[in-house]
């Protein structure tokens, strides 16, 4: 599990709630007879129900939450349903988990739930009704946003069904639905659809919905019967790169253009140790000195958060051996200053035109250490399908001082490979057929850490180390 908000320099979760950064999603999961039917197959092959393969997605997308991303809000809505809440007022909608900040309860709730296997008693247990309104589950999901109070980056709605025309049969509640739709994009909040089951037609109702709430939309989305292919599409729908800084680029002269940074990857690591009280298990913080505000003001705001450019190199100076921390991904971001997209374009054609990067120096928050770093440009790319591959854009690189580089010096020389050795490998490689996918590869030592803490909170069995 890694931490999307990857950066040394990144602020804590107090600093990033402060900023506004953290996110909100909501799973929004049809609750009609239909998803009760067994027609999902798990990692076991064995069919399971529709309703509970969308909670344990939910499940999935909690626990990463837990771990991860504890400073956002997650929170679970039925809809279909013959009961509902009477201080809302709309029918055939319940609110199952409120939106929240990711806990224990609402783990163990739908461990609960889950545990029963029997589909008859869940579709008994949750009033399942063939009478729903999109519209209102969509407003009820943008409302419990408001109520929450808190000021969200992202906000989301994860819709789960496998009717692919709900309102068919209604010309008025299908025309409600994209008024709400309407609203849900002046209010920016995403919609996304994980249809389920293999009967779904994507274009009959739900590409136009998404493409009123997002501005866009898919081609084509296909449905599933498999709990894996759903658990891939929720984690790359929900788990984006997200920006751990916004800054003005100063290129000198007056002129500026706003960039927002991403980090793409990061290595993921065990939690580090925190010492904690003995009798009251709090964490302990230790204070060697104390300042005064004013004090910690002109300590930590040694310099105000900026890209500033000093100049141009040639390309076959950012060299890859010179590599002393992980890169980020600037991008251009518009709501900063007005232009910066056209800006952006033009710089990154202009650098690769005449193959040269961009020396800078970036502070890239409040408290942040002053790096210098190569700007490399990057051109958009598409895939044969038509899949964005890569963004326009720069890759922020850092730039190690002199003190820090160093000639390698190695002892013994390396044993000589025969010929006979080489072509052993070289035949061995040929037939293999494995395509290689660093996601097809788990952490061990990560999974077994994460398995024990998880086992730990939730009060369950501790599973074998081995």
């Amino acid at each position: 599990m890694s931490d999307i908000m990857a950066s040394e320099d990144d602020a804590s979760i107090d600093e990033i709630e402060k900023l506004g950064g953290k996110s909100g999603v909501i799973f929004l999961i049809d609750c009609r007879p239909s998803m009760f039917s067994e027609s999902i197959f798990n990692s076991e092959n064995v069919k399971i129900t529709k309703f509970i393969t969308a909670l344990q997605c939910f499940r999935t997308v909690l626990l990463n939450k837990m771990t991860a991303q504890q400073q956002d809000l997650i929170g679970l809505v039925l809809f279909g349903t013959a009961s509902y809440d009477p201080k809302d007022k709309l029918k055939n909608i319940s609110c199952l988990l409120d939106l929240a900040h990711p806990n224990v309860d609402y783990v163990k709730e739908i461990d609960l739930i889950i545990s029963d296997t029997n589909a008859a008693s869940l579709q008994q247990n949750y009033s399942s009704s063939e009478q729903c309104s999109l519209a209102d589950a969509l407003w009820y999901c943008s409302s419990l946003f408001a109520r929450s109070g808190s000021k969200f980056e992202e906000k989301r709605i994860l819709l789960f069904t496998d009717d692919s025309d709900p309102h068919s049969a209604d010309a008025d509640q299908a025309h409600k639905a994209r008024k709400r739709a309407k609203d849900l994009n002046q209010l920016k909040i995403s919609l996304e659809l994980l249809p389920m089951g293999t009967n779904f037609d994507y274009s009959t109702f739900y590409k136009e919905l998404v493409e009123i709430v997002n501005g866009s939309s898919d081609t084509e989305v296909d449905a599933t019967s498999k709990l894996e292919e759903l658990l891939v599409r929720v984690k790359r729908l929900y788990f984006s790169n997200r920006r751990h800084a916004k800054l003005k680029w100063n290129l000198g002269m007056g002129l500026s253009l706003g960039v927002s940074l991403y980090t793409l990857y990061r290595e993921a690591s065990i939690l580090p140790k925190e010492p904690l009280h003995r009798a009251t298990n709090e964490p302990v913080r230790r204070v060697k000195q104390t300042y005064d505000q004013e004090e910690k003001e002109m300590m930590y705001n040694l310099e105000e958060p900026e890209l500033t450019l000093l100049g141009f190199k040639p390309l076959t100076s950012a060299k890859e051996g010179l590599h002393v921390g992980p890169s980020s991904f600037a991008y251009a971001e518009e709501t900063l200053i007005e232009g910066s997209k056209d800006l952006m374009k033009g710089l990154v054609m202009q650098c690769i035109a005449k193959q040269k990067v961009a020396l800078c120096r970036i502070t890239s928050r409040y408290r942040a250490t002053t790096k210098f770093v190569y700007l490399m440009p990057c051109d958009e790319t598409f895939d044969s399908d038509g899949n964005l591959k890569t963004s326009l854009g720069f890759h922020v690189i850092p730039v190690p001082y002199y003190n820090d580089t160093r000639e390698q010096k190695f002892g013994e020389k390396s044993p000589e490979v025969t010929s006979e050795v080489k072509l052993l490998a070289k035949n061995l490689l040929t037939k293999l057929k494995l395509v290689f996918k660093p996601s097809d590869f788990e952490n061990e030592k990560l999974q077994l850490f994460w398995e024990h803490l998880e086992a730990l909170a939730l009060g369950y069995l501790i599973p074998n180390d081995v």
